[in-house]
């Protein structure tokens, strides 16, 4: 309908000029010295118009002449991107799929096409790797690290991923502790580096990069307490292989207070004592100890602490008899200290007990031994060769 009425305007005004043409149609003169050129007044209008739009289109044209190699250089620009995303494209499929030589051929001959080859070039070391071309693979991490500067952190997480899948321990530790010096609380580095200080045993680092991995959450609280519990045992153990004390003791005092009460690390520590004689602080260690948490492990080893007050450490013992009175391990620990105590007749009843709780080799050769004292030597024979014959049996 508004294209009706838009028509219905145009011809009328077309006839009023019409009309006012064919009333008065003016002339236009031009001169240009002994030349003049005479015409209707419209009829100039018409030529300046028509010479108006062939100029317009004649610029237009050249323009777009002038404009033509760049335009092919745009779409030659473009075709040349396009291939490089397919071939990227495929090269990433190749990659998921396993299949790494395709992969990496995709990836690397579409790496010199892409504006930004980072990918192509990680991911092609990613394929290198597969195929155990570790040179290749390093150059693709030094290619990766001159195309995008910026991106050093994810390259460097890359090659130290990378590094650390071949074993190549030293090198990852290398290029995650720069990355370190770059960016100390990035958590991706946190976690590969509390990971690696696991696998190398690097048990002092391990513990000092603990904290962070609590305060940035890398690790759950766990997950930490048990990483802190096997690094504190490996380095109790370590201690323990001297018979430096002073040594052994600095390192069971840096324990945190949750992990003094560890039943393996307890363990190892009062019985690394008992060895070196260390009787009067395992007595007082393993006495606190049990008070707060019982582990018959713990009684078995109070029962071989030669106390200076045998007597005393007796009667600790059976105070423990009103909540543990049909404990194997607890009635053994007694037999020892009352036969310490020279008390042959309440040891050897201790003794006979526990073999009938749970007969066991070394209460048989306690036993054995208290009946010698007692002058039964064909008893005491006896128990030696059920203690001998039980060693053997679990031998």
């Amino acid at each position: 309908m508004r294209k009706i009425i838009l028509f219905v305007i145009l011809l009328f005004i077309a006839i009023a000029i019409g009309i006012a043409i064919h009333q008065d149609p003016g002339y236009l003169l031009m001169a240009y010295r002994r030349w003049t050129v005479e015409m209707p007044l419209w009829l100039g209008f018409v030529i300046v118009l028509v010479a108006y739009i062939i100029l317009y289109y004649l610029i237009r044209l050249l323009a777009y002449l002038f404009s033509l190699s760049s335009r092919i250089s745009i779409w030659s620009d473009s075709r040349r991107f396009r291939k490089a995303r397919q071939e990227t494209n495929q090269g990433l499929i190749e990659l998921a799929e396993g299949n790494w030589e395709r992969a990496e051929r995709y990836l690397k001959r579409a790496a010199g096409k892409n504006k930004a080859p980072l990918i192509n070039y990680l991911s092609a070391a990613r394929a290198a790797q597969e195929q155990e071309a570790y040179d290749r693979r390093d150059n693709y991490i030094r290619l990766a690290h001159r195309s995008t500067p910026e991106a050093e952190v994810a390259v460097g997480l890359t090659q130290a991923e990378l590094q650390l899948r071949h074993g190549q321990l030293e090198q990852a530790l290398a290029t995650l502790k720069h990355l370190q010096t770059l960016v100390p609380n990035h958590r991706q580095v946190i976690k590969m580096l509390q990971k690696l200080y696991a696998e190398l045993k690097d048990w002092q680092h391990l513990l000092d990069i603990l904290p962070k991995c609590r305060r940035y959450k890398v690790l759950n609280d766990d997950e930490i307490t048990n990483l802190e519990k096997q690094a504190f045992l490996a380095l109790l153990q370590q201690a323990c292989k001297g018979s430096n004390i002073a040594s052994i003791n600095r390192t069971w005092h840096t324990l945190p207070k949750q992990l003094s009460q560890d039943k393996t690390l307890l363990t190892v520590y009062a019985t690394k004592l008992l060895e070196l004689n260390e009787n009067s602080m395992t007595e007082t260690l393993l006495r606190q100890a049990i008070k707060k948490s019982w582990h018959e492990s713990w009684v078995e080893l109070f029962g071989r602490v030669i106390s200076h007050e045998p007597s005393k450490q007796l009667a600790v013992a059976e105070t423990w008899l009103k909540n543990h009175p049909n404990n194997p391990t607890l009635l053994l620990s007694l037999g020892r200290i009352a036969k310490r105590c020279k008390l042959s007749g309440q040891a050897r009843h201790y003794l006979e007990e526990s073999i009938q709780l749970k007969p066991q080799a070394e209460s048989y050769y306690e036993l054995g031994d208290v009946l010698e004292q007692l002058g039964d030597t064909q008893a005491a024979l006896t128990n030696y060769r059920h203690g001998l014959t039980l060693t053997n049996k679990h031998k």
